[in-house]
């Protein structure tokens, strides 16, 4: 190392070169150029400008304004030196730079790039374009605001940390900058590319990132593959965004893509993401989350203009919560089938096996939902077949207007005042219902197609209102009057509540009727 610093020094001191075909060079340049002038009126002359560097070992440090016709500064920069930022007043490691700009698309050539550490103030000079792919060895690259920046060119810069692009508004627009290519820039941490028109982003393999942030920003695609470290991915306000993809992102938690534009969603191998916002994805095409068990809540609440109709969840142990409400073409759901893959493999082999009972909530009131099955295999003419959400706290088929067929129904509730209000084609319900509070007013409101609870065990001995519970089932028979009224026993003593039960044009009539 000692040698490698001297032999830098002595470049830096004498001004030697490497040629433009060596691409690893300590003495090589970063090249810029600065619209820091846009706006300034040119009849004030010259703007001052600054940038601090910092180096990881002494050399000097020459800078060109201009191709050196406006001002060519050098210093001495070293890991000791300190300079005090102009504006913040902040003691800060490197050496203050200070130079003129007279025009505005103003060239800006700094040497010793493969030994420098940091350049800040960047955002200061209004960067138009930047290559920066030989500074291999610099750390953070703030430039944030730079409104004219259309085209940044990275490269083996594998020390790079921090990139900061956000609110450069035209970056993405230049010849061949749409999209960023970050696959040697293995040591990222954060990126921020928001509000920008970068349409792309070429992310390094199996990378240490733990935050990026694409708000606003033209970005189509997202693709990261075993980013272990990652915490989140922000794509607030993307509307062209159109496939979402992670893989092996093991710290990732939580993913919020709700109100996007995408259409492609993949978290895959994501062991401890617990929580998942898909709602408002209108045009949600495929959804995959194979080998990320651990996901505990999914939310897809209001894709209504989505056309997916299979949602595959047999793989996701640990749900505990979903939320399909208000989605138009979902109409078929598939729970795992057994408690985990451990017991799946039990059952491979045909060996006894438990089964999965895990969801405690399912809101799919206003949904085009049909069936519900377990596990991977397909069965022809199914139900919807409730018979391993035993240990549900929450429930409602309000305004599912798809649903035929209940089965294996058994849930217990304070409430079943609209639990099946709407389901206009609904023929049959098995199962056993127990209500532990008061109210079954407009269970089976508008239940057209409901002939009878041949099937249904009731269990309302504390209901005291049954108001519009059989409202416009006009196919329903006397006996099932009698089946909830048999069922309510005592409690049920407001004979009002009673006759509006049923519609007055409705086959039963009032509940006077009982014969």
């Amino acid at each position: 190392k000692f040698i490698t610093d001297r032999i830098m020094f002595c470049d830096t001191l004498y001004e030697y070169m490497e040629s433009d075909a060596q691409q690893d060079t300590l003495n090589s340049t970063i090249t810029l150029r600065s619209d820091a002038f846009y706006g300034v009126n040119s009849s004030e002359g010259t703007l001052k400008c600054y940038i601090g560097i910092s180096s990881y070992s002494p050399m000097y440090v020459t800078i060109n304004v201009g191709s050196g016709l406006d001002a060519m500064i050098t210093a001495y920069v070293s890991p000791d030196s300190t300079y005090v930022d102009p504006d913040t007043g902040m003691t800060r490691e490197g050496t203050l730079f200070s130079f003129p700009i007279k025009a505005t698309d103003k060239e800006m050539i700094i040497t010793g790039a493969g030994n420098i550490k940091e350049i800040n103030r960047l955002e200061e000079l209004n960067v138009r374009d930047l290559t920066i792919a030989k500074a291999q060895k610099i750390s953070k690259l703030n430039l944030s605001n730079s409104t004219r920046m259309t085209a940044l060119a990275l490269g083996n810069n594998y020390l790079l940390r921090e990139l900061d692009c956000s609110m450069s508004y035209l970056l993405g627009t230049g010849t061949g900058g749409q999209t960023l290519n970050l696959s040697q820039c293995v040591n990222l941490r954060t990126v921020n590319v928001a509000y920008t028109k970068i349409t792309g982003i070429t992310f390094p393999t199996n990378s240490n990132l733990t935050e990026v942030n694409l708000d606003g920003s033209s970005i189509k695609n997202v693709n990261i593959d075993g980013a272990e470290f990652l915490r989140d991915v922000s794509i607030e306000n993307c509307v062209e965004i159109q496939n979402y993809e992670l893989n092996k992102c093991k710290k990732l938690t939580t993913i919020d893509v709700s109100a996007s534009t995408v259409r492609q969603f993949v978290a895959t191998n994501c062991e401890n993401l617990v929580e998942l916002n898909l709602s408002e994805c209108k045009q949600m095409v495929s959804f995959d989350v194979t080998n990320s068990p651990n996901i505990h809540t999914l939310r897809m609440t209001g894709n209504t203009g989505s056309i997916m109709n299979d949602l595959n969840l047999y793989t996701m142990y640990n749900l505990r919560a979903l939320y399909a409400n208000n989605t138009t073409s979902l109409n078929k759901i598939r729970f795992p089938k057994y408690a985990n893959q451990e017991e799946t493999d039990k059952a491979i082999a045909g060996q006894p096996a438990q089964l999965w009972t895990a969801l405690q909530t399912l809101d799919i009131t206003s949904s085009s939902i049909k069936y519900i099955q377990y596990g991977s295999q397909e069965i022809v003419d199914g139900t919807c077949d409730m018979g391993q959400l035993e240990n549900l706290t929450s429930l409602s088929f309000q305004n599912c207007t798809d649903v035929v067929n209940i089965t294996n129904l058994n849930y217990t509730a304070s409430s079943f005042a609209n639990m099946f209000n709407g389901c206009a084609v609904l023929t049959n319900i098995q199962g056993t219902l127990t209500c532990s509070g008061t109210s079954v007013a407009s269970m089976f409101y508008n239940c057209r197609a409901l002939q009878h609870l041949d099937n249904l065990t009731l269990n309302l001995s504390k209901v005291t209102d049954a108001n519009n519970a059989f409202r416009y089932c006009y196919k329903l028979k006397t006996p099932a009057l009698k089946k909830l009224l048999d069922a309510c026993g005592s409690s049920l003593q407001n004979i009002d509540t009673i006759a509006w039960m049923f519609h007055a044009d409705g086959v039963l009539g009032s509940a006077t009727d009982t014969t």
